[in-house]
């Protein structure tokens, strides 16, 4: 079994139409704040696709920070109040997963607020994205009795042509070695055109695109 999840869902109405209409049970992580959250959710759910809260978190450069990000300088109040606001920006999510956040998940504070959380909330999965090898994430998901898996493979962290064909063996490897594997891609041309070229290449290997819930 494998499971893939696309990032950074929300902008771009045509991607997010694309790869809703791939032949694969593929996971869509949709940003809060973005102009087609609602829209692409609900066509998703249409299509029986997953859908998950692309939650945004600072992360150590200093990136332009999206909408809806949880920042270090927050209180807990104000933490939860923006956590809230972003859940409720995309309908029917199964879990959530880092967008950046190599500073916010490295920190045992935060990370508690956020999965106490995502408890009460009850039903919830955590995906760690795993932007920092210092990442806590996932331990403190654990102690919070979270199901919670992290990513094993980026399929397009460059814009390389190689760089998806390397990332794509990879993720195939774990997920014949271990019996399962978690990829994350994002919302490019290139990504879309490469997994609707290559995902029959799964399907021949016997190994079969789930849910990430699942």
């Amino acid at each position: 079994y494998a499971s893939i999840i696309i990032d950074d869902i929300g902008n771009n109405l045509k991607a997010a139409h694309q790869i809703i209409a791939l032949p694969a049970a593929i996971t869509l992580s949709i940003l809060p704040a973005t102009t087609y959250a609602k829209t692409v959710a609900q066509r998703a759910k249409e299509h029986q696709r997953e859908v998950m809260l692309h939650l945004p978190l600072q992360s150590i450069k200093n990136h332009k920070a999206s909408p809806g990000t949880l920042k270090l300088h927050m209180t807990e109040t104000e933490l939860l109040q923006q956590l809230r606001k972003d859940i409720a920006a995309v309908p029917d999510i199964s879990g959530i997963n880092n967008h950046m956040g190599s500073l916010l998940t490295r920190h045992p504070g935060y990370m508690n607020w956020l999965m106490n959380e995502m408890a009460i909330h009850g039903k919830l999965f955590f995906v760690d994205s795993r932007t920092t090898p210092q990442s806590i994430a996932a331990k403190i998901a654990d102690e919070h009795a979270i199901p919670n898996i992290t990513r094993d493979v980026f399929l397009d962290p460059d814009h390389h042509a190689g760089t998806l064909e390397t990332q794509f063996k990879r993720f195939i490897h774990i997920a014949n070695r271990r019996g399962y594997a978690l990829a994350i891609g994002h919302p490019y041309p290139e990504t879309i055109a490469f997994l609707t070229r290559h995902l029959d290449e799964l399907k021949q290997q016997g190994i079969e695109i789930i849910p990430v819930s699942q």
